[in-house]
């Protein structure tokens, strides 16, 4: 009688066993189909396919992190920012969503939060360059120019051939009357393929602002 109980418990685990499985495998299919229609542009059925996922598997960060950038790019800011927290809370460590998290509560206005976030995300992954590039795009915004300047150098300094990155330290430098560098960093952004027309218009009207 033992053995037989024995028997009808391995046989239920090996029934749950599958059942799992097959779960995983139908979040799996979802999430490929999320992710496709992600690099489709395909914003709404992304979102869609995303939130099956999160039906089938709730603690599977990286849907709940795709799900906010979709989200993010559908103009749903507010349920982007909860979707990045819930990525958050089950993957704490997780530098690109407090990237993306940083820069939708830039695009809420939120500028001391989005700081807040590129900061944790550098210090999570200091090769995180984007996290960089960002913070220092905010403190240009926020007048914070010194600082503005530190995080676009560490920003080249991972990355030299990051042409956005030349474009704003060449704002910034311009703006704090440092024109012979703003012409440097001018120059290196064209070279890797920025507009010279935008950026020169763009450090041409700081200098008029100036006065100079």
């Amino acid at each position: 009688m033992i053995g037989l109980k024995f028997a009808a418990v391995a046989i239920a685990t090996l029934m749950l066993i599958a059942a799992c499985s097959d779960l995983q495998a139908e979040a799996d299919e979802h999430y490929d189909l999320g992710v496709a229609h992600q690099e489709a542009d395909e914003l709404e059925e992304a979102i869609t396919e995303f939130t099956e996922v999160i039906r089938l598997e709730p603690d599977r960060y990286e849907a709940h992190y795709n799900r906010g950038i979709v989200n993010a790019n559908s103009g749903n800011l507010r349920t982007a920012i909860d979707d990045f927290d819930r990525a958050l809370e089950l993957k704490p460590d997780y530098a690109d969503a407090m990237h993306n998290r940083g820069l939708t509560w830039g695009n809420l206005g939120q500028e001391w939060r989005a700081i807040a976030d590129f900061e944790a995300a550098t210090t999570q992954d200091p090769a995180l360059t984007e996290a960089h590039v960002a913070k220092g795009a905010t403190l240009i915004n926020l007048s914070q120019f010194a600082q503005a300047l530190e995080s676009l150098d560490r920003a080249i300094l991972l990355d030299p051939n990051r042409p956005g990155a030349f474009a704003l330290r060449a704002v910034a430098h311009a703006i704090v009357a440092d024109d012979e560098s703003a012409d440097s960093d001018i120059a290196r952004a064209v070279e890797l393929g920025f507009s010279a027309t935008a950026l020169q218009g763009d450090v041409d009207r700081v200098r008029e602002a100036r006065g100079n």
